[in-house]
């Protein structure tokens, strides 16, 4: 029940089918919804709970300012449809991204940045997007974990004290 509105948020972002012409446009399409997926799966196995709902602040502050500035700046895109200024898709993954750099600071991090840069080329690629529309929306997503992502608080070093009647002790533990 606790996560109710955490599906709810991304069912918005499910509106893909495989485009068997353009095999790469359908990666940018899937790419959007399966990263922020793989992050909240992340974040729930490792029993981050604050982390999920700091995860689902960032996306939502996220994708509500990206339907904000479609509806206010309403860009053609490059293939002739209508709102294409800023990338829903891009700024999904970026969202993505940036959670994992900014709360756990994990080497894969990198992997899910190249993921993003991925979809943001698949949405120029596919005419979907101009290059300034996936720049804007990798920013959106970026700059909505600065404000509401916090570093996960796990202490590398710890210091335990060990008294008996004639010995003293002083354990030091580094994780790393």
């Amino acid at each position: 029940m606790r996560y109710i509105f955490i599906i709810l948020l991304f069912i918005p972002q499910i509106s893909f089918s495989w485009n068997f012409n353009n095999a790469f446009e359908s990666y940018g399409d899937i790419g959007q919804v399966i990263m922020p997926l793989s992050v909240l799966y992340i974040s729930i196995s490792e029993e981050d709970y604050k982390g999920s709902l700091q995860f689902s602040e960032s996306f939502a502050f996220a994708q509500t300012s990206t339907l904000l500035i479609k509806n206010i700046i309403k860009e053609k895109r490059p293939d002739g449809g209508k709102q294409s200024f800023p990338s829903g898709h891009t700024m999904s993954a970026f969202t993505s991204a940036a959670f994992i750099d900014q709360r756990y600071n994990k080497p894969y991090k990198y992997w899910y940045y190249g993921a993003a840069v991925l979809v943001g080329i698949s949405r120029i690629t596919s005419r979907r997007h101009y290059t300034h529309d996936v720049v804007a929306g990798a920013l959106i997503g970026i700059y909505s974990n600065k404000i509401f992502t916090q570093k996960i608080n796990k202490t590398n070093l710890s210091i335990t004290p060990y008294m008996d009647k004639n010995f003293y002790a002083l354990t030091i533990n580094y994780r790393y």
